[in-house]
C-alpha cells in the first residue's frame, strides 16, 4: 500500500500535524479568553452570532459524517433540521456582513497596527466635540454682536446633546474595480438570458436524455412573466416588503391577457441572441435615437387674427 499510494500517506500525515497544531492554538485561545486576556465584551454582535452559528454547524456536520462513516442511518436525525436552520442563518448574515465590511476591515487594521490611519476619511467627519471646540474658538477670537449672540445661543440650545449620523458613510474609492465588476455582471446576465432563451431550451429538450416536460406556452411572454413573478415573490418574501405595480407591469399583464394566434406566431418565429453563451461579446444596442420629424407638404398654416 505504501508503494502504491505514497502521496496519500504524506498528505494524511501533514493533515494530522496541521490538525494537532490548530487544536493546540485553539486551546491556548480558549484559556486566554477564560482568563479575560482578550476583551470580547465590546465586539461586533453580528460576528459573534456568526461564530456561534458556524461552530454549531461544524459540530452537527461532523456528527453526520461520523454516523455515515459508521454506516448508521441519518433518517429523522435532529441534527439535519439544525443544519438547515444554521445554514439559513449563515446565508442571511452574508449580506449584512457585506454592508459593514469597511468598518470590520478598518477595525482589524487598527488592531494589527496599533494606531489609527491618519488618512482615514472618518476622522474628518463632524462630531459634537469638534463643533463645541469650534464654537469656543470663534467666541474667543470674534466679538459678535448681541443679535448674533442670541441667534448662536438659540442654535446651541436646539443642537446641544443631539448627534445626527451622516447619511453617506465614507468609503474608499473603487471606481476602476467597480467598472470591471459591472462589465462582468453584464456578461453574466447576458449568458443567463442566452441559456434561458427559447433556442437553448429547444436544443436542450432535443439532445438531452432527460424526459421532456410538456407545458402550455413554454415559449413567449407567459414564461417570462412566470419567471418575473417568481423573482418578485422571492424578493418580497426575503425583504418582507410589497413592491408597487408599475406601468410596465400593467402593460406586460395586458400583453399576456390579450395574446392572440398572430402574436403567438411571432413569439415562435423570434430567435434570441445566444452569442454570450457561445463566448461572444455582448451586443450593445445604441439607444437615444432621435425621432424623425414628419414634415407634410399639405400642412396649412394657422391664420392669425
Amino acid at each position: 500500500m505504501e508503494e502504491d499510494h505514497p502521496d496519500y500517506i504524506a498528505q494524511t500525515t501533514k493533515l494530522l500535524n496541521e490538525i494537532n497544531s490548530s487544536v493546540l492554538e485553539a486551546n491556548e485561545s480558549i484559556i486566554r479568553i477564560v482568563n479575560q486576556e482578550y476583551k470580547t465584551s465590546k465586539g461586533i454582535s453580528l460576528l459573534e452570532v456568526k461564530c456561534h452559528t458556524l461552530i454549531s454547524y461544524l459540530s452537527d456536520l461532523t456528527h453526520i459524517i461520523l454516523k455515515k462513516c459508521q454506516f448508521q442511518s441519518i433518517k429523522d436525525d435532529p441534527s439535519i433540521e439544525r443544519l438547515v436552520e444554521q445554514r439559513t442563518v449563515l446565508e442571511r448574515i452574508r449580506p449584512l456582513e457585506f454592508k459593514i465590511k469597511y468598518q470590520i476591515d478598518k477595525l482589524v487594521k487598527t488592531a494589527l497596527s496599533g494606531s489609527v490611519d491618519p488618512n482615514d476619511p472618518d476622522r474628518f467627519r463632524a462630531t459634537i466635540e469638534g463643533l463645541a471646540d469650534a464654537d469656543a474658538d470663534d467666541c474667543e477670537e470674534d466679538n459678535e454682536s448681541d443679535i448674533d449672540k442670541a441667534v448662536s445661543h438659540s442654535k446651541k440650545k436646539s443642537k446641544d446633546g443631539i448627534y445626527v449620523a451622516p447619511k453617506v458613510t465614507a468609503v474608499p474609492y473603487d471606481g476602476d474595480e467597480s467598472r470591471a465588476v459591472k462589465r462582468q455582471k453584464e456578461l453574466e446576465r447576458a449568458k443567463k438570458r442566452a441559456l434561458q432563451s427559447s433556442v437553448m431550451q429547444e436544443l436542450r429538450e432535443e439532445y438531452a436524455d432527460t424526459p421532456v416536460e410538456m407545458q402550455i406556452n413554454t415559449v413567449g411572454l407567459k414564461n417570462k412573466q412566470s419567471n418575473y413573478d417568481k423573482e418578485r415573490q422571492k424578493y418580497e418574501e426575503d425583504y418582507f416588503t410589497r413592491l408597487p405595480v408599475t406601468k410596465k407591469d400593467k402593460h406586460r399583464a395586458k400583453q399576456i391577457s390579450s395574446i392572440t394566434l398572430g402574436k403567438l406566431g411571432k413569439e415562435v418565429t423570434r430567435f434570441e441572441d445566444i452569442s454570450a453563451a457561445l463566448g461572444g461579446k455582448i451586443n450593445e444596442k445604441s439607444g437615444n435615437k432621435r425621432k424623425k420629424k414628419f414634415k407634410g407638404k399639405n400642412l396649412k398654416k394657422k391664420k392669425r387674427f
